[in-house]
This record gives C-alpha cells, structure tokens and sequence, in this order.
C-alpha cells in the first residue's frame, strides 16, 4: 500500500546553532545565578493559596 499524502520534513542535526543549556553562557558570579537561585528556593505553594478553590 503506498501512501502518496506523506510528507517529510528536512532534517539535519547539525542545524542548531544555539547553545542546548544556556547556563552554559552565564559566568558562574553573576548575579543572575544569585538570583535564580532565590527564586528557586521559594516555596510556591504557599502563593496558590491566595487563588479560591486551591487544592493540594
């Protein structure tokens, strides 16, 4: 059985030009490590509770 309505699209995995982590890209005192840091140790539940009807 031949299917005449497939369609492949072209690829080529030398085609990525960006960095896969960016991470990478930010010096290891900047203060955006400071930053995501904090950020990450929040406890986000407690900000849900502010919306009705919250369930955990």
């Amino acid at each position: 059985m031949c299917n005449h309505l497939a369609t492949f699209k072209y690829y080529n995995m030398n085609q990525l030009i960006l960095p896969m982590d960016y991470s990478d890209l930010i010096p290891e005192n900047h203060v955006a490590r400071v930053v995501n840091d904090m950020v990450n140790s929040l406890v986000t539940r407690d900000y849900f509770f502010v919306f009705i009807g919250a369930e955990f």
